[in-house]
């Protein structure tokens, strides 16, 4: 083609040849794409995702509330089990501490 050496940049082959580069062909298809966008003439693509969106809402929506709401449920459930547990836990140090400190009085008493 060029017969140019194969370690030579590509950026001087590709203008030689008129060709353009990767980069370039990239930019120039987010710039339509944008520029189309803002013209609010969006690609036919969109048409079929938007539509499937619209109808997939509500079970979204359905989804998300019954995640979170089942988790808070576990939240309130799980907090309620520990209060429980260290209330719990403390009548009963506070009953080991009576019978220890009656014990020890009456030890010591002797």
């Amino acid at each position: 083609m060029t017969f140019s050496k194969f370690h030579q940049h590509s950026s001087l082959i590709f203008k030689h040849l008129n060709i353009v580069t990767l980069s370039d062909l990239v930019f120039l298809n987010i710039a339509v794409f944008m520029y189309k966008f803002h013209d609010r003439r969006p690609l036919s693509v969109f048409d079929t995702f938007f539509s499937l969106l619209l109808f997939l809402l509500p079970f979204l929506l359905l989804f998300l509330f019954l995640f979170f709401y089942l988790k808070i449920q576990v939240t309130i459930t799980q907090d309620s089990y520990t209060k429980e547990n260290e209330s719990g836990e403390e009548a009963q140090k506070e009953t080991m501490g009576l019978i220890d400190t009656g014990l020890a009085e009456s030890k010591n008493k002797d």
